[in-house]
């Protein structure tokens, strides 16, 4: 399984004073959305405090860490392409990005440079 982005339910500050660390000093903290906080991979890393260098190859669904998933069946799951990737892997017929229709944390989708178009 490859998680991509998240939502944040609980420990929302926490999330937010760990994305706040990279971005530059001063940054007002309403500039970052819940929506923001884990949207897309490396801001899903760094609102969880997880490091290439302490964590990198480590099962998140395995000790270290507690993952909690709501146990209620999205309404609908889209697909569609991949985000940044080139040629026809990127195009529609590899629909191989899955999300949860309106959920708000999911990164926006935008083609890759000489993807395949629909």
């Amino acid at each position: 399984m490859l998680i991509r982005s998240g939502e944040i339910i609980d420990g929302r500050e926490l999330a937010r004073e760990r994305r706040l660390r990279k971005r530059p000093p001063g940054t007002d903290p309403a500039t970052l959305l819940d929506r923001d906080l884990a949207r897309g991979p490396g801001n899903l890393a760094a609102a969880l405090g997880i490091t290439r260098p302490q964590h990198d190859g480590l099962d998140l669904l395995a000790a270290p860490f507690i993952v909690e998933t709501r146990h209620r069946v999205p309404a609908a799951i889209a697909s569609g392409p991949r985000v940044g990737v080139a040629g026809i892997a990127g195009g529609p017929q590899f629909p191989w990005r899955f999300w949860i229709q309106g959920n708000k944390s999911v990164s926006a989708f935008k083609p890759e440079r000489n993807a395949a178009r629909a």
